[in-house]
């Protein structure tokens, strides 16, 4: 990928550098050195120029793939690099010249005498100025013809800004005038070009193009991390709560009043909740006290001398996945600390700021991401600001409520940081919040006056004339019953208002309002149903369907795309062209469609205007409120909408067409094709869709689905882009998980109809390609920006490609398919804090698919290669750093992992699950954990070695953290121990801990209770017994394997086996190795591989389970019925 123009002036800025070092270092006579009065050095010591050389040359070293235009800047910086390397010999060659290690020279060209003849000297004095004349004639023009590319970066740069509030106008406002003066300044030089005398004044050149480079390098890092952070619809929910009525809610800073909300702004800590019934008016509040100035007047005493930071976020059930989850709050609260905090992002987000693969994809953040860089914004700032987090609507969160809050707790465990949160009173907020009288409040029981004030002014708008007929006494007779009656629900009084005000603008007294009173249900449930009855018969199909479609879709529907519903009849979808929509269609449509919603469905659907989006998408179409959509999904109103519906109509099969005509009509621009936005996430909508039909209907959309493609390809080529981007923002962080045809597409999207109609008859097709298809599938379960993914059901479409030769231990990226899976599952951070899916059902999913994978021979010690840069996570301007990869068995990170504290306290269960089952199937815990390790230095590539298994890892972890563990803990962990020594773990293996080694049973004493310990040594010291320590895998599998398929001549699937053996509690050394060894005492080696072989078919014939697949059970009675005999025979031998 080519690099951008401003890393490619920074290229630029090593040369000029390298140019001007080199040549006042061999001019003649010419002193480079001197001190900072600017007197200059008497003598020059040669450990100095080598130092500095080695710098100017470490600028010079490989550089990333950049652009066609720029190419002859990477051929320049080669030829210097090869001549700072043959002035780098010459210096080392000084150095330890006996004669001249402790020599001055005056000058280096005097030094370069001594080793040099006089005709080299001038050969290198021509070449740089060579070098010096290039970077007139092609380096200059290549920073001119860069301005174009630079501006054209800025110019994106801005438009990115505005469309996602970054808050960076003022720094791109500098850059844009430090690269006029830098155009400025080498504008001279371009007269020169023509000429064969350049002349080139470096150091000037070189400080400009520095500044500009590390300047606009900054910019763009800045840009890259806070675009990364940014998500569809971010704003939307903020933008949507009403704004508080005028003069409501002042009583919240009444100083005089038991309310404890101002005494928590100037002095409070913790968390202070606001709790209330649907439809209170929380969501407006929590907007009210974020922007209001005596919130933040209050939060600044709290604050002292500390930079105030204020973050908000509301929580959003019908919204996006991300506005109603972990992952979606963290990243709205990070990207507002480090908008209003710029200067601390190199240091709370080092990986990021140092990585360029980031850089070029900068889309994914995961939740342990997420978690360590909010942490270190805590660590690295709490002396230096105080955070404030809005956060409303906690019984939004998707997900189990307790882990919310929990995070949330988390936080406040900081001085610097404390949160205001809203929610409805459910007992698990009334059990984390509730105790704290002074930090709560209940807001049904404050909002009566607001409600009366808000009454009173609606009644008096619509008409002065018509109040006339309503005595003062009346008027205020009406607002006392709106207020009983409204019990402290603002939503109620509003739909109230509205019918009132109808009234009064018809001229009614206060009888005839007092009547349409009465008529309004009590609850809202009752009135939405009055509302839904009330809608004219002739809109009722229509009223069904754009509800329905609203209901169905991940995202809030486009007003344009619910218009194309209006023209829906059969194969409207296929027969529409691909023809794309000018701006007065587009504005026609959008006109059409407002009046339409608000005529007919009774204010029942709300249009709200999407910034981030252009013209086409301009509009979003929702339900007005949460309660509004709660009461849709209710099973009695789902039958009245149905009952209204056409017949045989299927609200996912409209959706896709409903789609499919929005693609064919919608604006679209190349970087649309290239980078994830609404292009993509509209094609994750129609497959999910797509699927769900699927699912529901055995039938596949294909038509629709060909319809597609076919769309598809014709705008990529219209735009003459080769390759598309399929996937939505947050889907994939390398290129190579990426999908790269729409069948890839398809198959990630487990539509396994479309895909065996497309493959046909074709046997074991997913063989025939190179990148797994199989890893596209299991990705799908980890997509966290998708909203619905358990809903796709992975396993029929992963066990479709099982079926059809798709191998789980194929090479892949980092490591095999089934090990790039496990890695994911285990999802362990970089402090070593595992971090399994937060939902259940995507969990189960995950295990299931964990679980099939290894039932179709999936290698469990699956390795694991990553890459890491040692030294970014502490000096995130160490750009550099000490690259190293670093090779593990993936498994190995469940069982350093579980050790860590409080590790198993929530997940415990699930956690020792997977570990079962990897020792089920043939996790081997004598596998070496760590690998050597590859570290890349400037002097070169260093290995080093640190092969620990993951047995010793694991009981290290255990001895390390063992008096912080609770009772429960201690339980999981003595039962791991167990299942790692029945699966034979070598209990004659050491640790070190601070200076001691212990053996497996002095880290178990040292660990466990007493109950606990003494059966885990009764168990070490039994295998210590019956065998000397040797490797699993290197011994007893392959022998047991060769003898029974050569005495036998039958191969079983070997991990099935084991796996009966492991729960029967049957260990395979002591059953077979040991009686085999034993045998072989003065007989063949033929007669001892048979006895291991009966043995072990013995021993399939004892255990109670089913046996797998008739060749096995063909055996199994083989065995029973002719050749026990023969193993009681052999056995009787050896006895």
């Amino acid at each position: 990928m080519p690099v951008d123009p401003f890393t490619a002036l920074g290229v630029a800025g090593n040369i000029i550098q390298f140019l001007d070092f080199s040549c006042k270092l061999i001019s003649k006579g010419k002193e480079i050195y001197t001190s900072g009065e600017g007197a200059s050095a008497v003598s020059l010591e040669i450990e100095v120029i080598h130092e500095d050389l080695c710098n100017v040359a470490n600028a010079l070293g490989p550089q990333h793939t950049i652009s066609a235009q720029d190419i002859h800047l990477q051929q320049l910086a080669k030829a210097c690099q090869d001549v700072a390397q043959d002035l780098l010999n010459t210096v080392r060659s000084l150095k330890v010249d006996p004669q001249a290690q402790h020599r001055k020279w005056k000058s280096f060209r005097q030094a370069l005498k001594s080793v040099w003849k006089q005709s080299r000297i001038e050969d290198l004095e021509a070449r740089l100025d060579s070098f010096r004349k290039q970077l007139t004639l092609h380096l200059v023009l290549s920073i001119g013809d860069g301005h174009a590319q630079i501006h054209a970066q800025i110019h994106n740069f801005q438009i990115e800004n505005t469309r996602m509030d970054l808050d960076q106008t003022q720094k791109l406002d500098e850059l844009k005038e430090d690269v006029k003066s830098l155009q400025l300044a080498i504008e001279p030089l371009r007269n020169q070009v023509s000429t064969s005398a350049v002349d080139v004044d470096l150091q000037e050149l070189l400080v400009k193009v520095q500044h500009v480079a590390i300047q606009g390098a900054t910019v763009t890092k800045h840009h890259r991390i806070l675009s990364s952070l940014c998500y569809s619809y971010m704003t939307t929910r903020n933008s949507n709560i009403a704004e508080a009525y005028r003069e409501t809610f002042d009583w919240i800073f009444d100083v005089d009043s038991d309310i404890g909300f101002v005494d928590w702004l100037h002095r409070g800590r913790g968390i202070f909740w606001v709790a209330g019934k649907p439809g209170s008016g929380k969501s407006t509040l929590m907007k009210y006290l974020f922007q209001h100035p005596k919130a933040l007047d209050g939060l600044r005493k709290w604050a002292g001398e500390m930079e105030l930071v204020v973050a908000n976020f509301f929580f959003w059930s019908i919204g996006t996945l991300m506005q109603k989850s972990q992952e979606g709050l963290l990243r709205s609260l990070i990207l507002a600390i480090l908008k209003q905090c710029p200067e601390i992002i190199s240091k709370t987000c080092p990986y990021l700021w140092n990585s360029d693969e980031y850089g070029e994809t900068g889309e994914v953040w995961t939740l342990s991401e997420l978690k360590q860089t909010i942490s270190r914004i805590v660590q690295h700032e709490d002396r230096k600001r105080r955070f404030v987090f809005f956060i409303d609507g906690l019984d939004e969160y998707e997900g189990h409520h307790a882990d919310i809050v929990a995070v949330l707790n988390t936080l406040v465990k900081s001085e610097s940081i404390k949160i205001c949160v809203s929610s409805r009173s459910w007992q698990v907020f009334e059990d984390a919040y509730g105790a704290n009288a002074a930090n709560k409040l209940y807001l049904e029981d404050l909002t009566r006056e607001d409600i009366k004030l808000y009454v009173r002014s609606e009644l008096e708008e619509p008409s002065q004339g018509a109040l006339l007929s309503l005595g003062g006494d009346d008027f205020d007779d009406l607002a006392e019953e709106i207020v009983d009656r409204a019990k402290g629900v603002f939503l109620w009084v509003y739909f109230a208002m509205r019918s009132l005000q109808e009234g009064l603008t018809a001229g009614d007294d206060v009888d005839g309002l007092r009547v349409r009173l009465s008529e309004i249900p009590d609850d809202l449930e009752n009135y939405f149903r009055v509302i839904l009855n009330s809608v004219e018969a002739v809109y009722k199909e229509k009223m069904a369907l754009t509800f329905q479609l609203i209901l169905q879709v991940s995202e809030p529907l486009t007003l344009m795309s619910l218009s194309f519903i209006e023209q829906r009849r059969a194969d409207y979808a296929l027969d529409q062209p691909v023809k794309i929509m000018d701006k007065y269609e587009i504005f026609d449509r959008h006109r059409k469609m407002r009046t339409r919603i608000n005529g007919r469905y009774k204010n029942m659907l709300y249009i709200t205007p999407d910034p981030s989006a252009i013209d086409f998408f301009g509009f979003r179409v929702d339900f007005f409120h949460r309660t509004v959509h709660d009461f849709m999904r209710l099973n009695d109103v789902q039958r009245y909408l149905g009952d209204r519906l056409p017949r045989g109509f299927d609200a996912h099969l409209a959706t896709c067409e409903m789609l499919l005509v929005t693609f064919k009509r919608m604006p679209i621009e190349e970087k649309d094709l290239r980078s994830p936005g609404s292009f993509q996430d509209m094609l994750g909508e129609f497959m999910y869709h797509a699927r769900q039909m699927e699912l529901k209907t055995s039938q596949s959309p294909i038509e629709l689905l060909d319809e597609l493609e076919y769309t598809v390809t014709c705008i990529s080529q219209t735009h003459d882009v080769e390759r598309i981007v399929w996937e939505r923002k947050g889907t994939t962080r390398s290129v190579n998980e990426r999908c790269r045809t729409f069948f890839e597409f398809a198959v990630r999207s487990c539509l396994q109809l479309y895909v065996q109609t497309k493959v046909g008859r074709q046997p074991y097709f997913a063989r025939a390609y190179s990148r797994p298809l199989l890893h596209l599938v299991l990705r799908r379960l980890f997509d966290v920006s998708s909203n619905r993914i358990e809903s796709f059901h992975v396993q029929g479409m992963a066990e479709y490609l099982l079926d059809n030769g798709a191998d789980p231990d194929q090479l892949f990226m980092s490591s095999t398919v089934f090990g790039e899976f496990l890695h994911k599952l285990i999802n362990k951070d970089s402090e070593g804090v595992i971090h399994l899916a937060q939902s259940g059902e995507i969990f189960r999913q995950q295990f299931s698919l964990f679980v099939l994978l290894l039932e179709h021979g999936a290698d469990p010690n699956a390795r694991f290669t990553q890459a890491h840069n040692q030294l970014a996570d502490f000096f995130p301007s160490y750009e550099q750093g000490l690259n190293s990869t670093r090779t593990t068995t993936v498994w190995g990170h469940l069982a350093v992992g579980i050790c860590q504290p409080h590790c198993l306290v929530h997940r415990g269960t699930d956690l020792m699950k997977i570990l079962r089952v990897i020792i089920q199937y043939g996790g081997n815990p004598n596998k070496s954990f760590n690998d050597e390790e590859i570290v890349d230095m400037p002097a070169g590539r260093i290995r080093k070695s640190r092969r620990s298994t993951i047995w010793s890892s694991f009981l290290y972890s255990l001895a390390t953290h063992s008096d912080h563990y609770s009772s429960t803990e201690r339980r999981m962990l003595a039962d791991a121990a167990k299942h790692f020594i029945l699966a034979g773990a070598s209990v004659e293996t050491t640790v070190e801990v601070n200076g001691i080694h212990l053996s497996p049973g002095d880290v178990v004493q040292k660990a466990f209770p007493k109950s606990l310990h003494i059966p885990l040594l009764d168990l070490i010291s039994k295998r210590r017994k019956h065998f000397v320590a040797r490797h699993w895998e290197s011994s007893v599998v392959p022998r047991t394997q060769s003898a029974i398929t050569l005495v036998l001549g039958w191969r079983p699937n070997w991990q099935y086996w084991s796996g009966l053996f492991y729960r029967r509690e049957i260990n395979i050394i002591d059953e077979v190795e040991r009686p085999a060894t034993d045998f072989r005492r003065g007989r063949s080696w033929w007669q001892s591989l048979s006895f291991a072989a009966y043995r072990v078919a013995y021993l399939m014939s004892c255990v109670d389970e089913p046996s797998q697949g008739d060749v096995e059970d063909q055996v199994r009675r083989e065995i029973l019925s002719n050749r026990q005999e023969r193993y009681q025979d052999l056995e009787g031998n050896a006895v």
